[in-house]
């Protein structure tokens, strides 16, 4: 039994020892100042009538892109010409009647001449149809 206490004295004090060596270092030396530094700068950009609170989902296909507003003034989704990102038309409007939303969670492109739109508070799929027509797009 006194053998076993030696032993851990002896395990403890080599623990105690190696646990005050010095640590190595971490490999980062350590900056006075950066040899390279850059300015950043911002504008303004003016923007027509197009509001987003909250803009969540894009869909893109076709050159047309939709932005999917989840809280919104008026309307869940936005239609924007690809890439120029020119506004084409909003639509989904919010509300309860027949061409109206609850609520927008999905979007999907999948026709090269349709919209389609999940809302999951109705447990229904909306889809809108749209032409290209004159260089232009009309919902």
């Amino acid at each position: 039994m006194k053998n076993f206490l030696y032993l851990f004295f002896y395990i403890g004090i080599l623990l105690v020892i190696a646990s005050c060596s010095p640590s190595k270092p971490s490999g980062y030396s350590r900056y006075g100042a950066f040899s390279e530094t850059d300015e950043v700068t911002a504008g303004e950009t003016a923007l027509d009538s197009v509001y987003f609170r909250y803009p969540y989902r894009v869909e893109i296909g076709n050159g047309l892109a939709v932005l999917l507003d989840l809280h919104n003034d008026s309307h869940y989704l936005y239609a924007f010409t690809y890439p120029d990102w020119q506004p084409v038309a909003p639509f989904g409007k919010r509300g309860e009647g027949p061409e109206e939303l609850l609520s927008a969670d999905r979007v999907r492109l999948c026709a090269p001449d349709s919209v389609w739109v999940l809302d999951a508070n109705r447990m229904q799929i909306s889809c809108w149809k749209f032409t290209y027509c004159h260089s232009q797009y009309v919902f």
